[in-house]
């Protein structure tokens, strides 16, 4: 225990010398105002509210003087086995400190609250290395069948371990003295959670090359798969047109936004209002860049939509062989066109 506590110690001063003085002034003085409200709720009968201003009190400037109300306040909440572990702290410093008044208190409350305590004994069935328990959210390493004090009430216990499924199971202590034991299976290994598919463009497929008499037969029958493929392509390509035509019509409406604004910018130089000259700059400047850009998406879906239109006919006109063939058309705010693979 006094190992611990001088391993405590040295965190708590590097975590002082590393956040400096300031942080650490600001530190005391959060924990001060909790403590005090703390206090202030515990005298008005709001015990919860009151433990967990002491607590995170006890947290940012660990106090024996804090403790011990904290451990008061968890005996009248109920935790019985909090306030025992609590109390049982104080009697410690208090002995190192040598403050009496103190000792005696917490020694009495402690005395009282032992035999109304309530323990958790949980048995583990097989050999699981790395295996970590928790119960109610605080983990440890218990010895098989060792009885632990706890507070009444409902919890949670979670057992992991490395590959393994972690187990949990929610309890319900009663309150007052008595043993609850608790036993843990064996952890089933892990599996591996299988890849979720990858996203998958539309496309339109026809049957391979090792098929290619039967898809000849489905041709000359009038089936034509190919065919219909060359229309799918076709059709996209119009699509592609369409949208690099809507493009470059905006390209030329925003330019001309552009131009009338940089009009506007003179007009306001020339009439010493700068504030609004520079207004109309930017605003220039921004139809500007808007209209390259649409103009650049225009030129792509264009030609895009030329080289689909093309292949479309192709495979229109050609429809003798049965190709393996996909077109994923491409549409939006910036950006329009379409990919197309063939294979013979």
């Amino acid at each position: 225990m006094r190992a611990r506590k001088h391993i405590g110690a040295a965190v708590v001063l590097m975590g002082v010398f590393s956040a400096g003085p300031a942080g650490a002034q600001q530190s005391s003085a959060s924990a001060e105002t909790l403590y005090r409200e703390g206090q202030r709720l515990l005298e008005a009968g709001q015990t919860r509210e009151a433990c967990i201003k002491l607590a995170e009190s006890q947290r940012l400037e660990p106090a024996t003087g804090t403790l011990i109300n904290l451990a008061t306040c968890h005996e009248k909440e109920g935790k019985t086995a909090s306030a025992w572990m609590e109390f049982n702290q104080v009697i410690q410093e208090s002995e190192r400190t040598n403050r009496k008044d103190r000792l005696k208190f917490a020694r009495e409350h402690a005395s009282a609250l032992e035999p109304r305590l309530r323990h958790a004994v949980i048995t583990l069935r097989g050999t699981q290395p790395g295996r970590v328990i928790s119960f109610g959210g605080k983990e440890f390493q218990p010895s098989p069948g060792t009885p632990i004090p706890v507070d009444p009430g409902e919890h949670e216990i979670v057992v992991s371990a490395p590959g393994k499924k972690t187990w949990t199971r929610k309890v319900t202590l009663a309150d007052g003295p008595g043993t609850s034991v608790f036993d843990v299976p064996p952890l089933e290994d892990a599996r591996e959670q299988p890849l979720a598919p990858s996203p998958i463009a539309v496309a339109v497929e026809s049957p391979a090359s090792s098929r290619q008499p039967e898809a000849d037969h489905v041709a000359d029958s009038g089936g034509n798969t190919k065919r219909t493929i060359g229309f799918v392509v076709a059709g996209a390509g119009v699509l592609a047109l369409g949208a690099g035509g809507f493009f470059g019509l905006r390209a030329l409406s925003q330019n001309d936004d552009s131009n009338k604004a940089a009009d506007a910018a003179r007009s306001a130089f020339a009439g010493g209002d700068r504030s609004e000259a520079n207004r109309q700059a930017d605003q220039s400047k921004s139809d500007h860049d808007s209209a390259a850009s649409s103009q650049t998406v225009g030129i792509i879906a264009g030609a895009t939509g030329a080289v689909a239109l093309g292949v479309g006919i192709y495979l229109i006109v050609t429809a003798k062989k049965t190709p393996t063939t996909a077109i994923v058309p491409m549409i939006g705010p910036n950006v329009a066109g379409a990919s197309a693979s063939l294979a013979f």
